[in-house]
């Protein structure tokens, strides 16, 4: 299988310490909300009403509900739903009265299920819900995931936090798990691998079904946002993921997290450069606000990724 080969040259990555770091915020692509049957203009807004606290109680509970259907249903749009739920049980809620509690182990469940089904994103997630929990060998695993599916195949500008999500999880490592990790990374590939790819290949089939009036194109997709200085209170590289709502001028009108990592501080810090994100104009399309998901980094340059295969 060419996914258990790919990844085998990965298995003794090591961070690799630069001179001069230049800080640096950038986004990955950004990708149309997935919710199964439901058009993406209606589930972008009514996650974006749960994630912001807009609703009523009740209104946040059912359309918690809602997502909860979403990600049982095998008829596609389950992705998106466990990737939001997973951010709530791991950031935890407030909707007035209804409030999700952060709970470890929905957060998992649901993270792990989206991360199958192609969402690179949440691979990253689980490596760092599995080191809050000092489980060394299976947060190199998820690391290890993420690397080859979200950085490899996905997108090279997320380096900077793969390489420093692998300097903090690779020392964590016993000699003897040190052993086992490529085999129960190649493991879990001879498992899932076709499961992802077939979940990535579902949201790139969902994203060419959005309108092409309504697509939300950035203005510059390669564009870096470059800092004078490190940001003093990100002490390491992280990653936000935002659900934005993009106006018909390409305006983000709207944002509300989804997952902030390594810390819930990544994704408040990096807020600012996301509400200044920029899409081309859309003054063809029929909605009043366009939902998409977008991917912040912060790097801070003192890692990179070095193969040492």
């Amino acid at each position: 299988m060419r996914g258990v080969q790919g990844i085998a040259k990965w298995a003794a990555l090591l961070a690799l310490l630069l001179t001069a770091p230049e800080a640096v915020a950038a986004h990955a692509a950004i990708q149309p909300v997935q919710h199964g049957d439901a058009t993406w203009q209606v589930a972008g807004a009514a996650v974006m009403d749960l994630l912001a606290s807009h609703d009523t109680p009740a209104q946040c509970e059912a359309t918690l509900a809602t997502l909860r259907d979403q990600a049982m249903d095998e008829h596609g749009g389950q992705a998106f739903a466990q990737l939001v739920l997973g951010g709530v049980y791991l950031s935890g809620l407030h909707c007035g009265d209804f409030v999700i509690r952060r709970d470890l182990q929905q957060a998992a469940l649901f993270l792990s299920n989206a991360a199958v089904h192609g969402n690179s994103l949440a691979m990253a997630a689980m490596a760092e819900l599995e080191l809050q929990q000092g489980h060394a060998l299976s947060a190199n695993v998820w690391a290890q995931l993420y690397v080859h599916y979200g950085v490899l195949k996905d997108n090279p500008m997320r380096q900077g936090y793969a390489a420093s999500l692998l300097h903090r999880a690779l020392p964590l490592l016993a000699s003897g798990q040190k052993k086992t990790l490529l085999s129960d990374v190649n493991a879990f590939l001879a498992n899932y691998n076709a499961a992802i790819e077939s979940g990535m290949q579902h949201a790139r089939r969902t994203a060419a079904k959005v309108p092409a009036a309504c697509r939300i194109i950035p203005v510059d997709p390669h564009a870096l946002h470059r800092l004078f200085r490190p940001m003093r209170d990100l002490p390491r590289s992280g990653l936000a993921l935002y659900l934005v709502g993009v106006d018909a001028r390409g305006e983000v009108r709207t944002v509300a997290p989804i997952l902030s990592l390594p810390t819930t501080r990544t994704q408040r810090r990096l807020r600012n450069v996301a509400e200044n994100w920029r899409a081309q104009p859309a003054p063809q399309c029929d909605s009043a606000l366009r939902y998409g998901l977008l991917p912040s980094l912060y790097d801070d340059q003192r890692y990179a990724l070095q193969d040492k295969g």
